[in-house]
């Protein structure tokens, strides 16, 4: 579609008449060029002029040249914070879905390069949020929408279970992925079951994930499929000594600083694995530095064990 079709639907017509309107007979490629620097606020506005202009930007997929996007869903509004090369910004607005479906689109819908965040999840842990259903299934029909993964290095996300995680993850590029947070959403009032747990087997091909933080919902999948990843926090339903193991040498063998949490249920060898890290099996909390400088608290009544590694600069 050229310029001139563009225009035409909201110029009025003694002012396509006027010589100094050259804007209109520019080629296409000139118009691309514009576009890709255009920051995203002004391909929004444009995209609402009319519906020409909608179209002709969607033709040229422009990207939106965000570096993070920050979605948080209140029981009435939604709050972004946007942060671009040239600019930060933070709105509140009211919900309705044709907003939010033209935010997510022009955001996302044609995004090619590397986004440093994008963060979906609910404002108020407890709160309930109908907005919020409404706006996950927007951003997922937006990635459904698009010819290409996601490539995002941190990612934060608001889930009810399984189904909702790995229908996202399947629109996002795992390679790139460095960051995964994900909360678990619960009605007020409602309790803590352990019988809502996450699978994660999907994540053991993820050579670059460096944190993983899941917040209460059990997790499922053997620890060795984690073993890779040098900050977690996850609560796990079964360890064991092998895996243990191989997360200590993965630590000892890092090149960040690791503070991880690794929560648990059952440990069915753990005196085979105190044995081998040098702990004394008590009641108590146990504590050991290992020669590489990782240390290691293993506290018998919470059920936790805690490993730190800090490089000296």
């Amino acid at each position: 579609m050229s310029l001139s079709n563009i225009f035409s639907c909201w110029i009025p017509s003694w002012l396509r008449k006027e010589k100094h309107a050259f804007l209109l007979d520019m080629p296409d490629v000139v118009t691309n060029e514009i576009l890709k620097n255009l920051d995203f606020v002004s391909i929004r506005k444009l995209r609402r002029v009319c519906h020409a202009f909608r179209d002709y930007i969607d033709c040229g997929k422009a990207d939106s040249n965000l570096k993070s996007i920050d979605l948080q869903v209140g029981a009435n509004k939604i709050f972004f914070q946007l942060l671009s090369p040239s600019s930060q910004s933070k709105k509140d607005i009211e919900f309705s879905n044709k907003e939010v479906d033209d935010f997510l689109r022009t955001a996302l819908k044609h995004r090619k390069s590397l986004l440093n965040e994008l963060c979906v999840r609910r404002k108020w842990q407890f709160d309930d949020v109908p907005t919020f259903e409404k706006l996950f299934d927007c951003f997922i029909n937006v990635l459904e929408s698009r010819n290409r993964l996601l490539r995002v290095e941190s990612l934060t996300i608001s889930v009810h279970g399984q189904d909702q995680l790995m229908h996202l993850l399947r629109h996002v590029d795992l390679k790139v992925l460095r960051r995964l947070t994900v909360f678990r959403l619960l009605k007020r009032g409602s309790s803590y079951e352990n019988t809502v747990v996450l699978d994660l087997d999907i994540l053991k091909d993820c050579e670059n994930l460096e944190n993983l933080l899941v917040e209460r919902f059990p997790v499922c999948s053997p620890f060795g499929m984690l073993t890779h990843i040098p900050n977690l926090e996850v609560y796990m339903q079964t360890i064991c000594c092998e895996d243990l193991l191989l997360y200590k040498h993965t630590l000892e063998n890092s090149h960040v600083n690791a503070h991880s949490q690794i929560w648990f249920e059952q440990f069915p060898d753990k005196s085979r694995f105190l044995e081998a890290v040098g702990l004394a099996e008590n009641d108590g909390q146990s504590f050991h530095v290992f020669p590489s400088k990782l240390s290691l608290t293993y506290d018998p009544n919470l059920k936790v064990m805690i490993f730190k590694l800090k490089h000296i600069s």
